[in-house]
C-alpha cells in the first residue's frame, strides 16, 4: 500500500489526498515523523490544501500559533484556521480584534466574527458595526434582534419590515415585531402584525409546524414583561384558522395539557375562553 501510495504522489504531486492517505498510513503504523514529513512535502506541492493543514494543525497543538499564521496566508478563507487562531488562550483584547478584522476581511458573511468583534468594541462604534454586519449577513436572526433593541420605535419598526422582507419565514421575526408593538401600547397593530404571520406563514412546511408558533407563545409568557395582547391575538387567530377542522377540540386540548405542563396559565386561560366563544354562538 505505502509503495502504491508513494508511486501515485510521484504521479500526481499536487493531489492533496494522496499526500494526506500516505501520512495517515504512517501515522496508523506510529511513524510521527514520517507522518510529519509526508504531510510538510504535501503541502509544499498543494500549499492551499485545507485538508493538509488541518492534520498537521491538529497534531502540532503545542507549536500551533507558529503553524497557524502560516497556515491563514495560505489559505486566508478557512473558517477552521481562523477559529483555531481565535481559540489561542493569550490572546490580548486588541489582538483578538485585530484578528477579528483580518478574518472579516476575507470572511465578511461569517456572522459569528461579527458578533465577537461587536462586543470588543465601544458602544459608541457597536450600533455602525451591527449596521454592516447585517449588510453582510441579513439571515441572521440574532444580529437583527441585537440591532432592532439598539433603535426607538420608528427605527426600529423600519427594520422590522426589512427584516419581515428578507426572512418572512422566520418566527423570531414576527415575535419580535409582536413585542415590540405590545411594549409600546400599540394594540391594533399588534392584530395586523397576528393578521398577516397567519397568512404569510406556511404551516405545512416542516420548519414551521403550529407547534412551533405554540412555543413561541408560551415565550411570551415566560418573558420578564408579559406580553399578554400578543399571547390572546394570536392563539384567537390559530383558534379560529383550526375551527371548522373534525379534529379541532382535541388537537387544542392536547395542547392544552402541555401548557399546564409547562406551567403556563395565560396560554391555558386564553385557549379555552378562545374555544368557548366559538361553542357559544
Amino acid at each position: 500500500m505505502k509503495n502504491y501510495l508513494i508511486n501515485q504522489v510521484n504521479i500526481y504531486p499536487y493531489n492533496e489526498y494522496f499526500w494526506f492517505s500516505l501520512a495517515k498510513l504512517e501515522y496508523s503504523s506510529f511513524n510521527y515523523s514520517a507522518y510529519i514529513y509526508f504531510l510538510l512535502k504535501g503541502l509544499k506541492k498543494c500549499i492551499t490544501s485545507e485538508l493538509l493543514w488541518k492534520e498537521i494543525i491538529r497534531f502540532k497543538s503545542k507549536s500551533n500559533f507558529k503553524i497557524l499564521n502560516y497556515a491563514i496566508k495560505s489559505i486566508p478563507k478557512s473558517i477552521f484556521v481562523w477559529d483555531e487562531l481565535l481559540k489561542i488562550k493569550n490572546n490580548t483584547k486588541s489582538h483578538l480584534r485585530n484578528l477579528l478584522i483580518r478574518a472579516l476581511f476575507y470572511l465578511p458573511t461569517q456572522s459569528k466574527y461579527w458578533k465577537k468583534l461587536i462586543t470588543l468594541e465601544k458602544k459608541s462604534i457597536q450600533k455602525t458595526l451591527l449596521y454592516r454586519a447585517i449588510e453582510c449577513c441579513p439571515k441572521d436572526i440574532e444580529l437583527w434582534e441585537t440591532i432592532i433593541n439598539f433603535e426607538k420605535y420608528t427605527c426600529s419598526k423600519k427594520l422590522l419590515n426589512i427584516a419581515r422582507n428578507i426572512n418572512p419565514k422566520s418566527l423570531k421575526i414576527w415575535i419580535f415585531a409582536l413585542k415590540l408593538e405590545e411594549s409600546n401600547g400599540n394594540i391594533n397593530n399588534i392584530k395586523k402584525v397576528i393578521k398577516r404571520l397567519i397568512n404569510v406563514l406556511d404551516f405545512e412546511t416542516i420548519d414551521l409546524k403550529r407547534s412551533h408558533i405554540i412555543n413561541f407563545s408560551q415565550s411570551l409568557e415566560n418573558e420578564y414583561f408579559i406580553y399578554k395582547k400578543s399571547i390572546k391575538h394570536l392563539l384567537h387567530q390559530l383558534i379560529k384558522k383550526d375551527i371548522k377542522l373534525q379534529n379541532c377540540v382535541s388537537k387544542w386540548l392536547g395542547i392544552i395539557s402541555e401548557t399546564i405542563k409547562n406551567g403556563c396559565i395565560l396560554n391555558t386561560v386564553y385557549i379555552f375562553k378562545s374555544l368557548l366563544s366559538y361553542f357559544d354562538k
